[in-house]
C-alpha cells in the first residue's frame, strides 16, 4: 500500500540525519524518502532489516568489545543505505579502539548520529509493519492474505480471526430468502447465544443440540415413553398398527425442514398425553348399545406342513412365537393369546387339520375372531426376514375382504374410556363408574376388565345429576346414550373439550412428507384442564390451543428484548428484503402446502433498527468499506429522462430503499436531484453529473430537438453491490431509463458515462474491528478508526479510516535526537511544523 503522509515525513527526517553522516553520496536515502521511506529491499521487511541491523550497531548494545563484528552484516552488493549505516557504524567502533580526545569526541556526535538514524529508521519499519501485517497476527487462527487481511481457518472469524464459530443449523424461524423459502442454515438454528470465546451454543430453554437444532421432549416423555424425532416417528410408529390388505402402510417424512428438528413423545402402553404424563383408562364397549359385530379376519398359509416350517404373527408390535406349518387351531389360538395386548380370540379351521395346506383344491382360510378388542382393531401381520408384509406364501384378509369365499368383518363394538359408562381419572387411570354400572368382561358381565361396562341394575336414565350434565341430549330407551354439546365431552357431558389445533408431533396419514395435518387438543403441546377447557401449554407454547411456537424472551421475559415485534413466519415473509429492498415474497400463500404447515404456527423477532440477532438482543455496529482493498467500485447509475410535452415538461420521483424523493421538476438541475436524493434517509452523500455540464442542462430534455442530458449518480457512501434506483410511477408525461451494474451502455458511450457495479465492502466495523454487540460500538484494530465511509476521517464509527502512525520509542527523545538514558519519552508531533497536525490524528503505537 502507498505509505501516508507521516511515513514521508520520517523519510524526509531520515535524508537529513544520513545528510549529515554522509550518506548521501549513496543516493539511498533520497530514494528512501521518494518513496515514502522505503530505504531497503522496496518493502516493509527491507525497511524492518535495516532498522535491526541499526539497532543492533548501536554504540552501547554492540561495539564495546574489541573488534566486535555485526551478526547481520549484509551480503556483498546488499542495499545502499545499509552498507552507509555500517560504515558509520564501524568508523565509530575505530575511533574507540584508536582512542584520542578527538576522536572519542567525534565519536560520541557519531553515536547521536547513529542513533537518531536508527530511531528512525525504527519509526520506518513500525509504520511499515503495520502496514503491512495482519491485526493481531491473526490470533494463529488464520492466513494473513491481500492487503493485511485475515483468513481465518474454517472454526474462526472475525477480523483478527479471535473469535469461535458456532455450529449451525437450520432456523427454526427467520424471513424468507425466495418466494415460498425459508430456514435457512444459522449460527445456534436462531434459537440459542454463541459464546465466541468457545463456540458453544447457550440454548434457549425448550431446544437442545450442538446448534439448538431439536426442540426437547417435554419433561423427558416423564420417564413413560421414548423421544424420537418426526423423521424416526413417521419410520416406525405405524408397524403393526394400520396395514392395508396388501402390505404394511408407511409413510416417510424426510425432506421436510422439521424432519429432524422437532422431536416428541411416544407413549409407553398405558400412558398417554403430549408428554405422557396421564395414565390410559380401561375401555370397552358400551353395554347398552346393541346389534354390533366382533373384527373377524382371515389369513391363509400356503406350505406343505410337513416340511418343518413355521412362521409368526404381529400384532401391536407384539410377535408369537414360531407357529409350525403344520399346528392346530388351538395352538395358534395360544400363540395370538400370549401376546399381551390382545385380549381374547377364536381360531377355527375353515378345512383340515393344519394350519397351512399346499392342497389348491381345499384351501385352509384359517379365522380370527377378536372377543375382547373392540373399535378399530389392528390388523395381523406376518413379516418376512425384511420386514415386509406378508411373505409369498401368505395371504390376509381384513375389513371386508376375502380369501376364497370367505369373508372378513370389521368391528363394529365401541372402545371408548371407561366404555363411556363412567369417568376416567388421568392421573390415575382408574374408572370412576356413574351409578347402575360396573367392571365388566368385555361382553356385558360382570368382570374384572376395569370398564364399567355391566350394568348391575336396570338402567332407566341417561348418566349425569341432571340428564347428561345439562350439556348434552339423552337418546333414552334402551342405550341411555348421551349425545353431547359442542365443547363438551365424556358419558355424561360434564367435562369439557379444549380448543384444537395441527399436532405439533405426529405422523403422515395420507402421503408422505405430510404431517401436522390432524388436528389434536392442545395441539399435543399442552395439558387441557376438564373443568375449564383451557390448554396449559408446555413453556414456549401459546395460542388457546398451544398452536405456536414464542418467541424467543430474555431473561425478565421481555419478548424479543423488548427491541423487536414478534411475527409468524408468513407475516416475516412480509417484512423480507434483498440488500435493503423489499421484495413481494411470501411463505403460506398456498392453502394446506404440507412443506409450510407452520406458516403462521412458528413465530420469530422482526427487530427495531439498530437491534439484531434472533431475540433482538444484540446492537448493530456500523458497517463500512475496508480501505485497504483497492480497486473497488462506488455504486453508480447512469438515469436518462426525457419529457414527451415541451409545453408541459413534467416532473418525477426517484425510489431507493422503500425512500421516496421530493417530487423533482423536469427542468432540475444537478444539485436539484442530489440534494433530492441525499435528503433520503437511505442516502448518505451522492454526486450528480449531466453529461451535458451544469451550464443549462435539465434533468430531463424534450423532443424537438432531441438532444439526451445523461445523468450520472455515484454512491459515495452507500457500499456494496446496491439495490437498483427507480422511478416512482407518476407522470405520463416524462421517461425515465436506468442503466445499472455495467450494463449495456453502447448509447452513452459518447459521453464517457459508464454504470458501475458496486463492489466496495458493506462489513461490520468495514472489516478492520470487532463488534461489541452489547454497545453497539467498534473496537478498532490497531491503525484504524472514524471514516467518512469514504476513507476520509469522519463520523461514523466503523474502522473504515486508516490512521496515520506515530512511534513512541523507550528512551529517546526526537526533540534533541539523542538517547535519554533516564526513563522513556514518545514521539510528539506538535513542535513539528512539516507534520501540522494534532497528536489526536495519529495512532500511537508504543516500545
Amino acid at each position: 500500500p502507498t505509505p501516508s503522509g507521516d511515513v514521508a515525513v520520517l523519510g524526509a527526517r531520515l535524508v537529513a540525519v544520513w545528510q549529515e553522516a554522509g550518506c548521501e553520496r549513496r543516493g539511498a536515502a533520497q530514494g528512501a524518502a521518494a518513496r515514502g521511506g522505503r530505504a531497503c529491499w522496496g518493502g516493509a521487511g527491507g525497511v524492518n532489516r535495516g532498522a535491526v541491523l541499526l539497532a543492533r550497531r548501536l554504540p552501547q548494545q554492540s561495539h564495546r568489545r574489541r573488534g566486535a563484528r555485526a551478526s547481520t552484516a549484509p551480503r556483498r552488493g546488499g542495499c545502499a543505505c545499509e552498507r552507509c549505516i555500517r560504515g558509520m557504524t564501524m568508523r565509530e567502533g575505530g575511533g574507540m579502539r584508536r582512542g584520542g580526545a578527538r576522536r572519542r569526541a567525534a565519536a560520541g556526535a557519531m553515536r547521536r548520529e547513529t542513533a537518531t538514524a536508527a530511531v528512525l529508521l525504527l519509526a520506518l519499519s513500525i509504520a511499515a509493519v503495520a502496514d503491512a501485517h495482519c491485526p493481531n497476527s491473526c490470533n494463529g487462527h488464520g492466513e494473513c492474505v491481500g492487503t493485511a487481511k485475515c483468513s481465518c481457518w474454517s472454526q474462526w472469524t472475525g477480523g483478527d480471526c479471535s473469535m469461535r464459530k458456532c455450529p449451525t443449523g437450520v432456523a427454526w424461524a427467520d424471513q424468507a430468502t425466495a418466494d415460498e423459502t425459508a430456514h435457512q442454515p444459522a449460527e445456534c438454528s436462531a434459537r440459542g447465544l454463541c459464546d465466541h470465546t468457545t463456540g458453544i451454543c447457550t440454548c434457549d430453554e425448550g431446544f437442545e443440540g450442538l446448534a439448538c437444532n431439536r426442540m426437547t421432549c417435554p419433561n423427558d416423555c416423564s420417564g413413560h415413553g421414548s423421544c424420537r424425532s418426526m423423521k424416526y416417528h413417521a419410520a416406525n410408529s405405524e408397524r403393526g398398527y394400520a396395514v392395508d390388505n396388501v402390505g404394511h402402510t408407511t409413510y416417510t417424512y424426510t425432506t421436510n425442514w422439521d424432519a429432524d428438528k422437532i422431536w416428541g413423545c411416544e407413549c409407553d402402553r398405558d400412558f398417554t398425553g403430549y408428554d405422557c404424563s396421564l395414565r390410559v383408562c380401561p375401555a370397552g364397549d358400551d353395554p347398552l348399545t346393541t346389534g354390533q359385530l366382533n373384527e373377524v379376519q382371515y389369513f391363509k398359509c400356503i406350505r406343505d406342513p410337513d416340511t418343518g416350517d413355521s412362521f409368526t404373527l404381529t400384532y401391536k408390535g407384539e410377535t408369537t412365537v414360531a407357529i409350525p406349518a403344520d399346528a392346530s387351531a388351538g395352538y395358534v389360538d395360544g400363540a395370538l393369546e400370549n401376546l399381551k395386548y390382545l385380549g381374547n380370540v377364536e381360531v377355527t379351521f375353515t378345512s383340515g387339520t393344519t394350519v397351512c395346506n399346499d392342497d389348491g383344491g381345499n384351501p385352509n382360510p384359517v379365522r380370527v375372531e377378536f372377543t375382547k378388542d373392540f373399535g378399530d382393531v389392528a390388523h395381523l401381520l406376518s413379516l418376512d426376514a425384511n420386514g415386509e408384509h406378508p411373505p409369498l406364501d401368505l395371504e390376509f384378509a381384513y375389513d371386508g375382504d376375502a380369501i376364497d369365499l370367505q369373508t372378513s368383518v370389521t368391528c363394529t363394538k365401541e372402545l371408548e374410556a371407561c366404555s363411556n359408562r363412567g369417568f376416567c381419572d388421568t392421573k390415575k387411570g382408574i374408572c370412576t363408574c356413574y351409578t347402575g354400572y360396573e367392571t365388566s368382561n368385555g361382553e356385558g358381565e360382570s368382570g374384572n376388565r376395569g370398564d364399567c361396562g355391566y350394568p348391575s341394575t336396570p338402567i332407566t336414565a341417561c348418566p349425569g345429576v341432571t340428564s347428561c350434565s345439562g350439556h348434552g341430549v339423552c337418546s333414552g330407551d334402551p342405550e341411555y346414550r348421551c349425545t353431547c354439546d359442542e365443547g363438551w365431552m365424556g358419558g355424561d357431558c360434564r367435562e369439557q373439550i379444549c380448543p384444537c389445533g395441527a399436532s405439533w408431533f405426529d405422523a403422515p396419514t395420507e402421503e408422505n412428507n405430510k404431517a401436522h395435518a390432524i388436528t389434536a387438543e392442545c395441539a399435543n403441546k399442552g395439558t387441557c384442564n376438564r373443568e375449564t377447557g383451557t390448554c396449559k401449554c408446555h413453556d414456549g407454547f401459546e395460542g388457546e390451543a398451544c398452536q405456536r411456537l414464542s418467541c424467543p424472551k430474555d431473561e425478565d421475559g421481555n419478548t424479543c428484548s423488548n427491541h423487536g415485534k414478534c411475527l409468524s413466519m408468513k407475516q416475516l415473509a412480509e417484512y423480507a428484503t434483498t440488500n435493503g429492498d423489499a421484495t413481494d415474497w411470501t411463505y403460506g400463500f398456498t392453502p394446506n402446502d404440507p412443506q409450510r404447515w407452520d406458516f403462521e404456527n412458528v413465530m420469530g423477532c422482526f427487530c427495531d433498527t439498530g437491534f439484531q440477532g434472533y431475540d433482538c438482543s444484540e446492537r448493530v455496529c456500523p458497517i463500512g468499506d475496508d480501505v485497504t482493498t483497492e480497486e473497488q467500485n462506488s455504486e453508480t447509475v447512469i438515469m436518462e429522462c426525457h419529457h414527451l410535452d415541451d409545453s408541459n415538461p413534467g416532473s418525477f420521483k426517484l425510489m431507493f430503499r422503500q425512500e421516496t424523493t421530493a417530487l423533482l421538476d423536469a427542468t432540475a438541475t444537478a444539485e436539484d436531484v442530489e440534494a433530492a436524493l441525499e435528503a433520503l434517509n437511505t442516502i448518505e452523500d451522492v454526486s450528480v453529473t449531466f453529461s451535458r455540464g451544469h451550464e443549462g442542462a435539465t434533468a430531463c430534455m424534450g423532443d424537438l430537438p432531441y438532444d439526451p442530458n445523461y445523468i450520472r449518480i455515484v454512491f459515495e457512501t452507500e457500499t456494496g453491490d446496491l439495490p437498483d434506483l427507480t422511478e416512482e410511477a407518476g407522470d405520463i408525461n416524462v421517461d425515465v431509463t436506468f442503466w445499472f451494474d455495467g450494463a449495456d451502455d453502447s448509447a452513452i458511450l459518447d459521453v464517457d458515462f459508464f454504470s458501475l457495479k458496486g463492489t466496495r465492502e458493506a462489513e461490520e466495523c468495514s472489516e478492520r474491528g470487532l463488534c461489541d454487540h452489547t454497545t453497539g460500538q467498534c473496537q478498532c484494530f490497531v491503525g484504524f478508526g472514524s471514516s467518512d465511509h469514504k476513507g476520509g476521517r469522519g463520523g461514523h464509527a466503523d474502522c473504515g479510516f486508516r490512521l496515520p502512525i506515530v512511534p513512541t520509542i523507550t528512551g529517546f527523545s526526537e526533540r534533541t535526537g539523542t538517547l535519554i538514558k533516564d526513563g522513556a519519552t514518545g514521539f510528539n508531533p506538535a513542535p513539528h511544523a512539516d507534520v501540522g497536525t494534532d497528536l489526536d490524528a495519529f495512532q500511537v503505537i508504543g516500545p
